[in-house]
């Protein structure tokens, strides 16, 4: 929804979709997690939120920037980091791994400036585990999973390569 709301807003100016975007940003922002115990659903919405706040940044009201910076912290990057906790998808060979580095990297990357050091943490721990999703591919592009997972797991592994180059200049 955020990237649809998102690419529709900055394409038109129709501000109906930077409302809406907000509202989205705020529902988010209110729930009291992200469910971490599926850790899917954390991943989702700390890329939904990260799009969301970089997109639309410099249209977001300043409480509704502090509101995402602080929901991606604590919701999204806090129960990856927590403990120094490691994830059973992190070296996983499937969607699960592309899905939530890409997320936690989503929301690293958006809070760089304000954290570098956190940023470096996510971001070798994604290039750490992505290799293994990424070798299912070989030899012929065929994945385990089928066609719909493929297509999921495909989407937030392209994701995560072009947030890489865009922040970083290098897909590593």
């Amino acid at each position: 929804r955020m990237m649809h709301l998102g690419f529709a807003f900055r394409l038109t100016g129709d501000r109906r979709y930077l409302d809406r975007s907000i509202a989205e940003l705020d529902a988010m922002a209110a729930m009291p997690d992200w469910n971490p115990s599926h850790f899917l659903d954390t991943a989702e919405m700390t890329m939904a939120m990260a799009v969301g706040y970089d997109w639309l940044h410099r249209d977001l009201p300043p409480e509704v920037r502090a509101r995402c910076r602080e929901a991606i912290q604590t919701k999204g990057l806090g129960p990856y980091l927590e403990a120094k906790a490691r994830h059973g998808w992190e070296r996983g060979r499937n969607n699960w791994n592309q899905v939530c580095h890409a997320g936690m990297v989503a929301g690293a990357l958006v809070l760089l400036e304000e954290n570098p050091q956190q940023a470096a943490e996510v971001v070798a721990r994604a290039l750490s585990g992505l290799p293994n999703a990424m070798k299912v591919y070989d030899p012929d592009g065929t994945y385990p999973e089928g066609p719909g997972y493929w297509n999921y797991g495909t989407t937030f592994n392209v994701l995560l390569v072009e947030m890489l180059e865009s922040a970083l200049g290098t897909d590593f």
